[in-house]
């Protein structure tokens, strides 16, 4: 918000150059801290519901493989990744590949839009909560669907 003052002078001028840089240095720090993959979350929910009965020509056009043949999770990240403006690692459309995206964060500073990877390396997910100690989140393949599930054997969470 920048502030108009009713008085004359310099006092007004640089009340309001103080307060457009307040603005400024805001804006930079809700960008710096604002959690790396975020995006993807909001890419990959928007295609929750979606399944590979009811849309599988759309799905399979969208990840590049037929979603009712092949485990379809980690081509559904990789579409996300893409369209969110991430690099995705070689090999994507394999879960256990996303071992080699980003960074490695430690499971308790895991933050919504992380990636996990789980069920012992055989499903990736978009990271939303946790639920005991079970990892909560958003991906492909998931029943057949992209839908919201909690798993277990977590392998690791990357930034």
């Amino acid at each position: 918000m920048v502030r108009v003052y009713a008085t004359a002078g310099k006092d007004s001028h640089s009340q309001t150059q103080a307060d457009s840089s307040m603005i400024r240095l805001a804006l930079i720090s809700l960008l710096l801290t604002a959690p790396a993959q975020a995006d993807m979350l909001s890419v990959m929910s928007k295609y929750e519901g979606m399944s590979e009965t009811r849309n599988r020509k759309a799905l399979s056009r969208m990840v590049g493989v037929d979603v009712r043949r092949i485990p379809w999770c980690g081509a559904m990240l990789t579409y996300v990744a893409k369209k969110s403006g991430k690099r995705p690692p070689a090999g994507s459309f394999r879960a256990i590949s996303w071992t080699k995206y980003g960074k490695p964060v430690k499971p308790r500073n895991a933050k919504r839009g992380d990636v996990a990877i789980v069920r012992g390396g055989r499903h990736v997910i978009v990271f939303t909560h946790w639920q005991g100690n079970r990892i909560c989140g958003v991906s492909g393949n998931s029943s057949n669907a992209v839908r919201s599930a909690c798993y277990g054997g977590l392998i690791g969470v990357r930034r």
